[in-house]
């Protein structure tokens, strides 16, 4: 005999009518007036939405569900899973899980803003990817749409600071149908075909790394007929927390399924995520007086895609992975900086290490160490050159070509005139020419680009004379138009940059070269639980949600605050205070 499978009553019903009118001959009992076509002529009267679904109802009033599947599966049809452990995993959610994925849902999911109208929700999937319907961004000029997150500050609300600029990819997006625009979804999956409605947004800063992301379904993932989801969204623009549903097919279309959320205008784009905390789809929109959805396998590849090329900046909570290390705190756009300038194509060529208090040294020399710590994790395709200012008088060129030789790359020096104080336009031509061999030279060693040079200058406390930040400021140049060459400057604010300054690391293949600029002095509360987080997924800690922000709490308190933000005077405190307790926990709290 053979077998079909179908996901719920209502299915086996249309699909296998004979089946179903035996099988309910079975399980009836006394009442014989029961079959089923008697009952697909109630639901005529009735007015119910779908025919096969108002049997199912009654079926399910009556009792006779389960028996009737049962009897079903005595005649070659199964409905729904065969395995009820199967059944118990796909509606239930883990209770202990549920905790943990609640507080990260909070941070993760976002509302998107168009225009500075309240235009849909959308959640991380990446480090800098959003996910969200088409329709919530197809009125975007240039594409260009603002992410707005929980406010960092613990407030529970969106606020002004949480926000995010990005742009919308045009190779990721899928239109929706005409129909679907038009408020007429169409009634069979052709009408559906080519029309996805999603859209990913590339952010202007990585906010993954520093609250996670959602994780994609496998491959082979698919819904089934009362697969329990949660939609993660902001309805009316409001963060009211999630909602809970379970979906169901649709007759005759696979291309959408419809729940019963608590959606309103402004959800659109939010992730449904089901039992396994893994991405189930996306919200769309109103079907009748029930919800519908995208499922997340019409799109997946293209994600998987995606995601996979989004590189996670590399940010470390200790320089040496230990908690003998330095710790890391607060450093996170150094980091995405770091991840754009490493990006084949990229138009970031460099990084400013600048003090909002120009008068202190702390700090400095410690980014130049994480950046080395980092960097050194690719040694074959990373040389470090690390240049030391010892002296005032000290020319660049040679201190370049010295440092070239400690990290075993040889380069012979250009010829060019010596430098003088007082610059006229022979010595300018000359220092020029100069700089602009010498980094030809060294790009000549990257092996066709497969190895990166990175320039690390320390600031010199003493300062320089005007002919070496003339120097400086021509291999500047010079330099960060080379595709394999980087500079990163730690300090020496009153060197000119001859290209461009970001204040954020986005990721830019196309365009005029730049720095990024990472300012260095205050760090908050916010940036003290992400340290603490991922030290503690590096330690395999495992404590209740919302832990790390307690653990913050305590090694901020009693010291002083501005606006929420601690000055580096007392960030030795803070790392100390983190570090013990850390110690504390990793030799009491047990481990996964």
């Amino acid at each position: 005999m053979s077998t079909d499978t179908c996901d719920s009553i209502a299915e086996a019903i249309e699909a296998c009518r004979p089946q179903s009118e035996a099988a309910l001959l079975a399980v009836r009992g006394s009442d014989h007036r029961l079959t089923i076509a008697g009952l697909l002529v109630a639901a005529e009267f009735s007015a119910a939405p779908d025919a096969y679904e108002f049997v199912e109802e009654q079926l399910t009033n009556l009792g006779l569900d389960i028996p009737f599947i049962e009897a079903m599966r005595a005649r070659g049809v199964l409905i729904g899973p065969d395995d009820p452990v199967d059944i118990l995993q796909q509606t239930n959610f883990d209770d202990q899980q549920l905790g943990s994925f609640l507080s990260r849902a909070g941070q993760q999911k976002c509302r998107i803003d168009v225009k500075g109208e309240i235009a849909g929700s959308g959640c991380l999937i990446g480090p800098t990817l959003v996910l969200t319907a088409w329709h919530v961004v197809q009125g975007a000029d240039d594409g260009r749409v603002q992410i707005r997150f929980r406010n960092r500050n613990g407030l529970g609300a969106v606020g002004a600071n949480a926000l995010i600029n990005g742009s919308v990819i045009d190779a990721l997006t899928s239109r929706c149908s005409p129909q679907e625009l038009a408020g007429e979804p169409p009634t069979i999956d052709a009408g559906y075909e080519g029309f996805n409605d999603v859209a990913v947004i590339r952010l202007d800063s990585a906010e993954g790394t520093r609250v996670g992301f959602l994780d994609l379904p496998p491959p082979d993932h698919v819904l089934r007929t009362k697969d329990s989801v949660c939609l993660m969204h902001y309805p009316q623009g409001e963060d009211v927390g999630v909602s809970f549903s379970s979906v169901r097919k649709i007759p005759r279309i696979t291309a959408r399924w419809r729940y019963s959320a608590g959606a309103l205008p402004g959800s659109s784009g939010g992730p449904c995520v089901n039992t396994k905390f893994v991405l189930a789809g996306i919200h769309q929109g109103a079907w009748g007086r029930e919800k519908r959805l995208v499922p997340a396998r019409l799109f997946l590849k293209q994600l998987a895609d995606a995601v996979a090329n989004d590189l996670t900046p590399t940010a470390p909570w200790s320089l040496d992975d230990t908690l003998e290390g330095r710790l890391v705190l607060g450093r996170d756009l150094l980091f995405e900086a770091l991840a754009s300038a490493t990006r084949t194509g990229s138009r970031t060529r460099g990084i400013r290490i600048k003090r909002t208090n120009s008068g202190s040294e702390t700090g400095l020399n410690f980014s130049l160490n994480a950046v080395s710590a980092v960097l050194a994790r690719e040694p074959e395709r990373n040389v470090i050159v690390r240049i030391s200012f010892e002296g005032r008088d000290e020319s660049l060129f040679p201190l370049i070509v010295r440092g070239l030789a400690s990290a075993g790359h040889d380069v012979t020096p250009p010829p060019g005139r010596p430098g003088a104080d007082r610059i006229d336009t022979t010595v300018e031509a000359s220092v020029n020419e100069t700089a602009r061999l010498l980094a030809a030279n060294i790009e000549g060693l990257s092996d066709n680009g497969s190895r990166r040079f990175w320039f690390l200058f320390e600031n010199a406390p003493g300062g320089i004379r005007d002919v070496v930040r003339y120097q400086f400021e021509a291999f500047f140049a010079a330099a960060v138009n080379q595709p394999s060459l980087r500079m990163i400057i730690a300090g020496f604010e009153t060197i000119s940059t001859p290209v461009p300054e970001e204040n954020t690391a986005r990721n830019i293949e196309s365009g005029p070269v730049h720095v990024v600029v990472d300012y260095m002095g205050e760090f908050t509360k916010s940036d003290v639980a992400t340290l603490i987080r991922r030290a503690g997924e590096a330690l395999r800690i495992e404590r209740a949600p919302g832990w790390t922000d307690d653990e913050a709490g305590d090694a901020v308190k009693g010291l002083t605050e501005t606006n929420g933000r601690y000055d580096l005077q007392v960030i030795e405190t803070v790392i100390d205070r983190v570090q013990a307790r850390l110690k504390q926990l990793v030799q009491t709290e047990p481990v996964s």
